[in-house]
């Protein structure tokens, strides 16, 4: 099995994208910066294992959550650029519009949040007590680790022609161009280690929700 691309970027909060990456190979470098960041920022924000696995309210996701929740959702979209291509069309036709750009998919998703979901197919269970472990924090990271790696691997090998011409159905956004659907993930990534900035911050920040 390849080894994940390692990238060494200097961290002094949660990821972000200040840019609006469009094709399929700078929304990789993305995808590998953000999850490099974001690595760095789990190792600082959260020395203490105990913090890691802690759930603030039992509704509210803990930072490993966070982390969950974000691999099981990159598993299934790599899952999604790793489908023949053909049987994506057949399943989902093709798209009727032009591919919108990095700025408005991260719109479209604020409102949509905002709107709120009321079943995230991808909402990770609770943890046991015997899975809160050290080395159960280092299972969970490597398994994201490798996930990303999968996705960005999928994305490399996609046409670029292709992320305009094929869709899929996302469970909240419903459906998206496969350009889009890479937009996604890597705003996704971001969105996920800022809300756990934020309520590390200030635990009293969107404890209503489970995210």
């Amino acid at each position: 099995m390849a080894q994940p691309q390692v990238v060494f970027v200097e961290v002094k909060g949660p990821p972000e994208v200040t840019d609006s990456p469009w094709t399929g190979a700078d929304i990789v470098a993305g995808l590998r910066r953000v999850h490099a960041q974001s690595d760095m920022y789990w190792r600082v924000a959260y020395p203490d294992d105990a913090a890691f696995f802690r759930r603030i309210a039992p509704e509210v996701w803990a930072p490993v959550d966070q982390v969950r929740h974000l691999t099981k959702s990159c598993r299934a979209i790599a899952k999604g650029f790793e489908m023949p291509r053909a049987v994506l069309a057949l399943r989902f036709g093709v798209p009727i519009r032009r591919s919108r750009d990095y700025r408005t998919m991260l719109d479209v998703y604020e409102q949509r949040l905002r709107r709120g979901v009321r079943q995230n197919p991808f909402a990770p269970r609770v943890l046991e007590p015997h899975e809160q472990t050290p080395e159960g924090r280092t299972r969970v990271m490597r398994g994201h680790a490798e996930t990303i790696d999968r996705l960005c691997r999928a994305l490399e090998r996609y046409p670029e022609w292709s992320l305009d011409r094929l869709r899929a159905r996302h469970p909240a956004l419903g459906m998206i161009t496969m350009r889009e659907l890479a937009m996604f993930a890597l705003l996704h990534n971001v969105h996920h280690v800022q809300v756990a900035e934020q309520r590390r911050v200030n635990p009293a920040v969107r404890t209503e929700d489970r995210r």
